[in-house]
């Protein structure tokens, strides 16, 4: 093997571990490894729903009953962590067997591991723990056999028949075998027809045995799973009632078409492929022009597709890119000894490899590590439902289905809906689950129709517009008692577990709102303590949490506690999700400020993308420091907003205000707030404040005409400043 070769060959055992290496973020391996379990405990296939409380008993055609066990079987041994390995044994492997078919196809041993790693980081939105990727490594392999004997490598295709019916048990996919052995049957007749006069009796001997163990291996999945499955053949021909269904199709983001725009995956290999085969067209034969031909269709049709899609693209880059790279390695200038094209190539393979391992480590598309991600696992939440005995029947986001499952099994915890669309009736999911996740009126019959006790969603409304988190906040039926970064827990008021009533009398969290809690900066007073008392039990029960802790210490803020304000939030600075987080960088910014430190605020709201300068970002920081009582300096701020704007007018109002809390400022606070009448002469805000000014003045008659005027003017929606106006009207009136 040349140097460049066993460089390449390092590089893409790197990549394919480094980007198969993310936490679980797949929204059904709770449900896989229940069936899993149900299967080895009961020794038998179940063919109806046992997962939820909705439909129990529902008919199910379990199509994946092989792969569940064996994910169980990992699970139960080794963990997260080993359901991570697997993946990354997996997925290596598959590049292994790509890179040999490469190889073979023709392509030099540093082009071939170059585009084995371009298909890799093609595929990686695809690398999901469940059953369906073994199709990755069933499908490389059934291509490197199938391959091989058709250019008289391999003698022998006894293994096919045995690979397809392992693999059908394991997972549907298997259709994808099928349709790889019906386009090459077809691409080989197509070149018999074509090159009748070339072939050899060889040639003829050899596609016989083809055809034969084509059939035999495309019958046997269905033969034993009618034998071995209770539910007959559904099992696998359930995924074509995802194609053929737009109700599902729409739900499901793994069966939607592909967009040029955006589905940069699909669009890269594409785009080599439609390249390669112009530059090297005679190169690729039928059989490969078939298959890639049916497969590039059901990936435009299903994103899903674009895993089955890259597999088949391997020989077809080899034959066009790597032909292409031999060629020019004949020709060009060699280097110490080794063709320069594998180089290029190499150079090409470390960039791309690069980007998308700098992405990887970053968490982006998948938060690289072990575990499970936080976003699709909320470890907290699930721990507040063990520690405090929640009981259902409950109802749940399909985002939160696996979680549930994983941690509480069906027989503890079976769930409202989880991600098998096909297991429940196609009018329950409009009738019943979308009704409550989107607040639609009849919600509540439908909760109780199902006698469900307590709610587990999402805390922010997701793609499907779930208002039934806002609309539960404020029933008085239902009682908020956990949230985090993640997920919200809701607790039914007249629930018949004492258990449920106790929590929500002792803990009901009512100052926050959690889809909201930037509003906490609003808060004052007994208010804001309250606000940070309950933000201070939630970080207790969940010191890892971003959004409480960072509403806890805007809480404290605005209490009057800056500095604790100050150190919570350079603790929780170092957060990913403080990264970039222009948000956050103004309530460190507002915290600095109130503290006594104007150089950091500065600091702090530039890097948040604001500008110190600017009279609305001073006359903020005015009004904040107003709030806080801190008197001298939002004075010098107001000033500075004038400075720059002399006729913002609510700096005028606010300065006017805080001048006239001292005798010597009260001139000035009324030239103040005539400029500003006379530049609104209807604004009844800055009237009320002039007649206040007035009166504390001891001018009662133009107080009174003030107060008087702004009463007319203030919107009858309006009922405070009404009230306040009305008291100081009264006491003008009185004197």
């Amino acid at each position: 093997m040349s140097r460049a070769g066993v460089v390449g060959l390092v590089l893409l055992v790197v990549v394919a571990l480094l980007l198969s290496c993310f936490r679980i973020t797949n929204l059904d391996l709770g449900g896989h490894l229940a069936v899993g379990e149900r299967i080895l405990a009961t020794h038998a296939i179940p063919d109806t729903d046992f997962l939820s409380h909705t439909f129990p008993g529902h008919p199910y055609p379990v199509h994946q009953w092989l792969g569940e066990v064996a994910l169980h079987l990992v699970d139960r041994s080794a963990g997260v962590g080993g359901l991570i390995l697997l993946r990354m044994l997996i997925v290596l492997l598959a590049a292994l067997i790509l890179r040999r078919t490469a190889l073979r196809e023709g392509a030099p041993q540093a082009v071939a591991a170059a585009l084995v790693i371009l298909l890799l980081v093609a595929m990686q939105p695809r690398f999901f723990v469940r059953p369906f990727l073994a199709t990755l490594v069933f499908l490389a392999l059934l291509q490197s056999w199938v391959r091989d004997y058709c250019a008289g490598r391999r003698e022998s295709l006894w293994p096919l028949p045995v690979l397809l019916a392992v693999w059908g048990h394991i997972h549907s996919g298997v259709l994808f075998g099928v349709l790889f052995l019906g386009g090459t049957i077809a691409g080989e007749l197509l070149d018999r027809r074509i090159r009748s006069g070339t072939r050899t009796r060889q040639d003829d001997a050899r596609f016989r045995p083809l055809l034969l163990y084509s059939a035999i291996a495309a019958a046997l999945p269905f033969a034993t799973m009618a034998l071995i499955n209770p539910s007959g053949l559904k099992p696998l021909v359930l995924p074509f009632l995802f194609f053929t269904n737009s109700g599902f199709t729409s739900m499901i983001g793994e069966y939607r078409p592909v967009n040029l725009a955006t589905d940069w995956p699909f669009d890269l290999v594409a785009g080599l492929l439609l390249v390669g085969l112009v530059l090297r067209r005679r190169r690729v034969d039928f059989a490969g022009l078939f298959v890639l031909a049916g497969f590039g269709f059901l990936a435009f049709r299903a994103v899903r597709g674009i895993l089955p899609f890259a597999v088949v693209a391997a020989p077809v880059l080899a034959q066009t890119w790597g032909g292409l790279a031999a060629d020019l390695s004949r020709r060009a200038r060699r280097i110490a000894g080794v063709p320069s094209t594998e180089w290029a190539a190499l150079l090409v393979a470390l960039a791309a490899a690069s980007w998308a391992g700098s992405r990887t480590l970053d968490g982006t598309p998948f938060p690289f590590g072990f575990g499970k991600d936080a976003k699709h696992y909320p470890t907290a939440a699930l721990d507040f439902i063990e520690t405090h005995h929640l009981q259902g029947p409950v109802f749940n986001t399909d985002l939160w289905a696996s979680a549930l499952l994983w941690r509480f099994g069906p027989e503890r915890m079976p769930v409202f809906v989880d991600a098998r669309l096909e297991a429940y009736p196609e009018s329950f999911w409009k009738e019943g689950y979308y009704r409550v996740l989107q607040a639609v009126p009849g919600w509540r019959e439908v909760l109780d129709r199902y006698e469900v006790q307590f709610a587990m969603i999402r805390r922010k409304g997701g793609e499907t517009d779930d208002r039934i988190g806002d609309v539960l906040r404020e029933d008085p039926a239902w009682g908020l008692a956990y949230w985090d970064d993640h997920a919200e827990v809701f607790l039914r008021r007249d629930t018949p577990h004492a258990t449920h009533r106790e929590l929500l009398a002792s803990g009901e969290l009512v100052a926050v709102d959690p889809r909201r809690p930037g509003s906490v900066m609003s808060l004052r007073g007994a208010d804001a303590r309250a606000a940070r008392d309950e933000m201070a039990r939630l970080s207790a029960i969940n010191a890892g949490a971003f959004l409480s802790r960072w509403a806890g210490a805007a809480a404290a803020l605005r209490g009057g506690d800056a500095d604790g304000a100050v150190r919570t939030l350079e603790d929780l600075s170092s957060m990913r999700e403080a990264r970039d987080n222009a948000a956050f960088l103004r309530t460190r910014a507002e915290a600095e400020l109130v503290a006594g430190r104007r150089d950091a605020w500065s600091a702090l709201l530039r890097e948040a993308g604001g500008d110190p300068a600017d009279p609305a970002e001073l006359f903020d920081a005015g009004s904040l420091l107003s709030g806080a009582g801190v008197v001298a300096e939002a004075i010098a701020l107001y000033r500075a907003t004038l400075a720059v704007n002399p006729s913002h007018t609510d700096a005028m109002n606010n300065l006017a205000l805080l001048l006239a809390q001292r005798p010597e400022g009260v001139p000035e606070s009324l030239d103040l707030l005539t400029e500003a009448v006379r530049r609104m002469p209807e604004d009844p805000y800055y009237l009320a404040s002039r007649g206040e000014v007035r009166l504390a003045a001891g001018d009662h008659d133009g107080a009174r005409e003030d107060l008087r005027r702004a009463l007319r003017l203030l919107p009858a929606t309006d009922a405070g400043a009404r009230a306040q106006v009305e008291g100081l009207l009264e006491s003008a009136e009185g004197k």
